[in-house]
């Protein structure tokens, strides 16, 4: 923004320089002449000012209407700079909330005006809990819920929503849910790359479709694009829409990241959330993109089930990834 608003300045700068050399070319009339050249001059200056002041103006009100809409942050773009430029020395914080669960933050700087987005991050080991889809069926038939209302229901610890879906509520690609395949995997389109698996023993994996295994298959949801693979950025197709995004990632300790934006305005784009999960802080070895925009839901429920973090989209969705904590058996 600030880029910006200088090659404006120096435009006007230089549109005040081409004024004054028009100026002096002209014939001087009546002694009159040098008068009008520095009112025309004055003139042009003016007019850019009140252009910059104008400018101002919306931009601080649109800023105060996307703070009021949603929960969103802002700094002016030199801070979020600064927040970048040291993106490798500040620490990331984590905080423990459960045993195998910790929360984080992670600031997006946004093109839109001065603005920056919170993505939430929510860290799970496995070892000691679970991770497993959740699905809805009222007389046989698939049918939508919000990740919120699944969460109280089966007392979990955390959750988000998970597959794309068709207009009638349907889920679009592969679920797994305690071995049983609830919906077959899709192999058309350009989108649903990407599957993210959980097997009786080992790591989860984030897979391409056409590399998955369903030998000792416990549960599994299909999304894309894929956003990392391997350590390294996957090549996106299109990465500059924004929106509410949410998403699954697997770090090199095979730790599963669940993140999500905190509001829709301004949201993310798929590059913006790429270039986050390829910070060396996450230590990210895999991530797949989940269903966004008004889908997008993170959940955080751990005191007497009163959610700590309630990110809520707004549209049901036909499938969602729960976390418990494991059954100790004695």
């Amino acid at each position: 923004m600030l880029r910006e608003e200088a090659n404006q300045k120096l435009a006007t700068h230089r549109s005040i320089e081409a004024d004054v050399t028009l100026a002096n070319a002209t014939p001087r009339i009546c002694g009159h002449a040098e008068n009008a050249d520095l009112w025309e001059t004055l003139a042009s200056a003016g007019s850019n000012l009140a252009f910059l002041g104008t400018k101002l103006i919306l931009q601080v009100a649109l800023m105060i209407a996307y703070v009021l809409v949603g929960n969103v942050d802002y700094a002016f773009t030199q801070n979020s700079q600064s927040k970048e430029t040291n993106a490798g020395v500040e620490p990331l914080v984590w905080h423990k909330i459960a045993p195998g669960l910790w929360r984080s933050q992670y600031s997006l700087t946004s093109p839109a005006l001065a603005l920056i987005s919170t993505v939430e991050l929510l860290r799970c080991s496995l070892r000691v809990n679970e991770l497993r889809p959740v699905v809805k069926k009222i007389d046989g038939h698939n049918a939508t819920f919000t990740i919120s209302s699944a969460l109280l229901e089966q007392r979990a610890l955390v959750g988000i929503n998970a597959n794309f879906y068709d207009p009638n509520g349907h889920p679009l690609g592969l679920v797994v849910a305690n071995r049983k395949t609830i919906n077959p995997i899709q192999n058309g389109g350009d989108l649903l790359t990407g599957i993210f698996a959980i097997y009786s023993s080992g790591p989860p994996k984030i897979l391409h479709r056409n590399e998955m295994s369903f030998e000792n298959l416990v549960s599994a949801v299909q999304a894309g694009p894929r956003l990392v693979v391997a350590g390294a950025a996957s090549e996106l197709s299109s990465t500059q829409n924004f929106t509410r995004r949410s998403g699954v990632a697997i770090n090199r300790k095979g730790e599963v990241i669940l993140f999500a934006t905190t509001s829709r305005i301004p949201g993310a784009s798929l590059e913006q959330i790429q270039a986050m999960l390829l910070d060396p802080r996450l230590e990210i070895e895999d991530a797949l993109n989940l269903d966004g925009g008004g889908s997008s839901q993170l959940i955080l429920s751990h005191r007497d089930n009163a959610p700590q973090l309630e990110i809520f989209g707004g549209d049901p969705v036909p499938v969602g990834l729960l976390l418990f904590p494991k059954k100790v058996h004695k």
